[in-house]
C-alpha cells in the first residue's frame, strides 16, 4: 500500500513575504487582489488554503487546486500586505 503525503489534486506553493506579515487574513486578501488586478474578478475567487505562516511572517505555505497553480504563481505580493 502506497501511501501519500500531499493529495495529488493540490499544489503547494511556498512563497516569500516582504514586508513580512502574519496575519493570515491580510495575506488571503492580497493574495486574492493580485490575481483579480492580474487576471480579473474571477481568478480572485480562486480557492486557497494558507497552510503555514512563519513565526517571522516571512514565509507562508498556500494549498490550491491543481488548475490555478500557473496563476497563483504568476501574481506579486508586493506592499498589499
Amino acid at each position: 500500500m502506497t501511501r501519500h503525503l500531499f493529495s495529488n489534486s493540490h499544489s503547494y506553493i511556498l512563497f516569500s513575504i516582504n514586508p513580512p506579515c502574519t496575519d493570515a487574513l491580510k495575506l488571503r486578501k492580497a493574495i486574492q487582489d493580485g490575481l483579480a488586478e492580474t487576471f480579473g474578478i474571477t481568478a480572485s475567487g480562486t480557492y486557497l488554503d494558507i497552510l503555514w505562516i512563519a513565526e517571522s511572517g516571512s514565509e507562508i505555505v498556500i494549498r490550491i487546486c491543481e488548475e490555478s497553480v500557473t496563476s497563483i504563481t504568476f501574481i506579486s505580493l508586493g506592499d498589499r500586505t
